[in-house]
C-alpha cells in the first residue's frame, strides 16, 4: 500500500492450460486503507493445480512513527488442503528504517507454527 491516504482494492486472476501440465487457476482479492500514519491491508488468494487447492490469507499493519521509521506486523495463513499437511501460519513483527532516500533496512522476527522465532533482515533499494 502506498503511504498516501486512501483506499485500495483489487482483484487478480489467471488461468494456464498447457498440453503437458495440469490446468492452473488462480484468483485473488486484496485491499487496504492508509491514513493517520497507519496502513492496514489484507489479501486472499486461491490457486488450483489439478486436484490440489492452495489458499493463502495475509493481513498487515504498518504505523509510521516518523518519515524514516515504520513499525509493522503481518500474519500469513497457508493451507494446501492435503489431508497429511497442517495449515501453516507465519507471524512477522519488525521495523523499516530509511537509511537514505531509496535505501531501507527492515530487521524483523518471523515465527512459523510451533517453530522457534527467526531474526531476519531485509533490504530495499529503489532506483
Amino acid at each position: 500500500l502506498a503511504k498516501s491516504d486512501g483506499f485500495n482494492l483489487g482483484v487478480v486472476g489467471s488461468n494456464s492450460d498447457t498440453k503437458f501440465d495440469p490446468v492452473k487457476n488462480m484468483v485473488g482479492i486484496f485491499g487496504g486503507y492508509a491514513g493517520y500514519n497507519l496502513r492496514i491491508g489484507g489479501e486472499f488468494e486461491q490457486q488450483t493445480t489439478g486436484d490440489l487447492t492452495e489458499t493463502i490469507f495475509s493481513s498487515s499493519l504498518n504505523y509510521s512513527i516518523s518519515d524514516k521509521l515504520d513499525v509493522f506486523t503481518r500474519f500469513d495463513n497457508y493451507d494446501n488442503n492435503e489431508e497429511n499437511d497442517k495449515v501453516q501460519n507465519q507471524t512477522l513483527i519488525g521495523i523499516v528504517y530509511e537509511l537514505s532516500k531509496g535505501v531501507m533496512i527492515a530487521p524483523n522476527i518471523r515465527k512459523k507454527n510451533n517453530e522457534d522465532p527467526e531474526l531476519r533482515v531485509n533490504f530495499q533499494i529503489k532506483f
